[in-house]
């Protein structure tokens, strides 16, 4: 690999960055729309960029939440500190980590053996996939996973054991899904038997604070181990009923993709066999939990990694540089088909790109103004409670509004531990509380609707 095409692979890295940023801002709160989730998962990072507790008893969770690990709290924390309480502000953390992450890949695929150029059009492919859109724009732990993995994999192809899993780790404390990649990068980590360099101090560091944050996740478990456990099983019943596909075809996918490697195996480099393997962990995610934004594992990461273990097997094939040249170029191109089918065309539950950009903050102006309508009629304190699927800021931002309305909101594995006056209903795939009807709103194209109910 010459060093005079790296400038260029560069340079064709940083335009997908610039792609990304662009889609980004195109994506605005439309793809996705503001999901419950984030408000779940900021809500606990923005108690602790300002009051340093994880305690939550805005989503009925005086003890923390537990559903997931809790390092995402702490790398939204400092941003939420200082940045404004919006969903706005994490989704940016999100696009980040994905340009991290099509950074650590290119550079773990170089080492395995992909050509400069050839690797970074893949990597740039990668970051305007729709399901990477999707990751980029919402505050979710999957492109710090990704993040996490990626440069893992660097660090193991340049043998910088303790570097590559301190970072595995860190993927584990992010989310579940990290831990199907944590185990692919521990094996050629601790299994090869081979002159490493020197391990540096900075290394080292790293290392300590994977551990630190490591026994800090099982104190804080083990502490507090009835509610965690109560929420862990609660959120294991909901994985286990969760399905939003057909698992054959991915069935089908890792088994001849295994299968391959194994063929290969006297063929290939170790490094382009872990590329591979990890591409069967991203397709195993789902049968961890099958959630639409665990796609991104398996529908976006699985085909760039497959595409270099290609371009590694087929360079080995092919003596001619040309054709070398050629047929790298070829598998980016079968990626980007493969890959990239439209990133306009509709998405997650029928969302669009640009589709009605303020529709999400019209909406949200109008029930505030129902809110602060609702408090002058109040003469007493009172509470509201949002369902488990909204998607509205409270109380992410404050849990008051105006002089007597104190917001809670239910998450899947909490529920209001204060008897509400007034229920905040978002419709999902629940009929909303029996009550009297105080307003029904909706967003200016009938987008999105809230529903208050008094339930005194």
């Amino acid at each position: 690999m010459t060093k005079e095409r790296l400038p260029l692979a560069l340079g064709i890295l940083g335009a997908g960055a610039i792609a990304a940023v662009v889609l980004h801002l195109l994506a605005g709160t439309t793809f996705p729309s503001p999901w419950p989730d984030e408000i779940d998962f900021m809500t606990p990072a923005a108690q602790l960029a300002r009051h340093f507790t994880l305690s939550a008893p805005q989503l009925s969770a005086p003890h923390g939440m537990f559903w997931e690990p809790e390092l995402m709290y702490f790398v939204w924390a400092p941003v939420l500190r200082f940045a404004p309480l919006a969903v706005e502000s994490a989704r940016w953390v999100s696009l980040a980590l994905l340009i991290a992450a099509a950074g650590g890949f290119f550079a773990a695929g170089r080492r395995a053996g992909v050509p400069p150029i050839a690797g970074a059009a893949a990597a740039a492919l990668f970051l305007v996939t729709p399901e990477a859109i999707a990751g980029a724009n919402i505050a979710r732990p999957e492109t710090m996973v990704l993040a996490f993995v990626a440069w893992s994999a660097a660090a193991t192809m340049h043998d910088r054991r303790v570097l590559a899993l301190s970072l595995a780790a860190f993927a584990c404390v992010s989310h579940s899904a990290g831990v199907p990649f944590a185990l692919v990068l521990a094996v050629p980590n601790l299994l090869r038997r081979t002159d490493r360099p020197p391990t540096r101090r900075s290394e080292w560091a790293v290392a300590g604070v994977a551990a630190a944050f490591v026994v800090f996740q099982a104190l804080h478990l083990l502490l507090n181990a009835s509610v965690a456990l109560d929420q862990l099983r609660f959120q294991a019943q909901v994985h286990s009923h969760v399905t939003h596909g057909n698992r054959g075809p991915y069935v089908e996918a890792a088994a001849v993709l295994t299968l391959s490697l194994l063929l290969l195996r006297r063929r290939l480099e170790w490094r382009a066999l872990v590329l591979g393997a990890l591409a069967v962990a991203g397709i195993a995610v789902l049968f961890i939990g099958w959630e639409m934004w665990y796609e991104i594992y398996a529908v976006d990461l699985a085909p760039l990694l497959v595409a270099y273990v290609a371009i590694v097997a087929l360079r080995g094939a092919v003596t001619s540089t040309a054709v070398a040249r050629v047929t790298a170029a070829l598998v980016v191109v079968l990626f980007a088909l493969f890959a990239v089918p439209a990133t306009t065309t509709p998405g997650f539950e029928g969302m669009q790109l640009r589709r009605y950009p303020d529709e999400w903050h019209a909406f949200e102006r109008r029930v505030t103004s129902e809110l602060r309508h609702i408090d002058r009629m109040e003469t007493s304190p009172t509470v509201v409670v949002l369902n488990d699927v909204s998607g509205l800021p409270w109380p992410l931002r404050t849990d008051r509004v105006g002089r007597h309305l104190r917001m809670v909101k239910e998450t899947l594995v909490t529920r209001a531990q204060v008897t509400p006056q007034i229920s905040l209903f978002t419709p999902g795939h629940r009929q909303p509380p029996h009550g009297r009807r105080l307003a029904t709103i909706t967003s200016p194209h009938h987008v999105f609707t809230a529903i208050f109910v008094d339930l005194r």
